[in-house]
């Protein structure tokens, strides 16, 4: 559980710290989905490193902010 919730917001952090670093290669679009891909891949591996581990202390730390979600207005 620790390192399926690790693997889930790190993933998340990789995406965002890629896309606020520096410039992204905007084509051709493979490049844009691989470099994005390859971040936030190698951040989600390694949460589930930290997330095995350390199970207890990275359970605490981030599954919180693994039931996050964001939906839609319905109005």
């Amino acid at each position: 559980m620790a390192a399926l919730a690790s693997a889930v917001v790190f993933a998340i952090l990789g995406l965002i710290a890629r896309l606020f670093s520096g410039p992204l290669p905007l084509l051709p679009l493979d490049t844009l989905l691989q470099t994005v891909l390859l971040w936030s891949g190698l951040a989600a591996l390694g949460g589930i490193v930290l997330g095995a581990t350390f199970p207890k202390v990275m359970l605490c730390a981030v599954y919180p902010f693994s039931l996050i979600t964001i939906e839609p207005d319905a109005s």
